[in-house]
């Protein structure tokens, strides 16, 4: 499990990009522009984060 108790700052920044980029792409959800469609940057984001978990980054 993630230990949030022993994050430093590149995790936080790490989250807080990613909770910034989810609120960008929510908003332009459905817009006619191809890059910004949420199915596809949720896949991504889970997919990144699998990777930096098994990686030991927020460990």
């Amino acid at each position: 499990m993630i230990n949030v108790n022993t994050w430093g700052w590149p995790q936080w920044l790490m989250l807080g990009l990613t909770i910034m980029s989810a609120l960008i792409v929510t908003a332009k959800h459905g817009q006619p522009q191809k890059p910004y469609n949420m199915n596809s940057w949720f896949i991504s984001s889970i997919i990144s984060y699998w990777i930096l978990i098994a990686g030991g980054f927020f460990s």
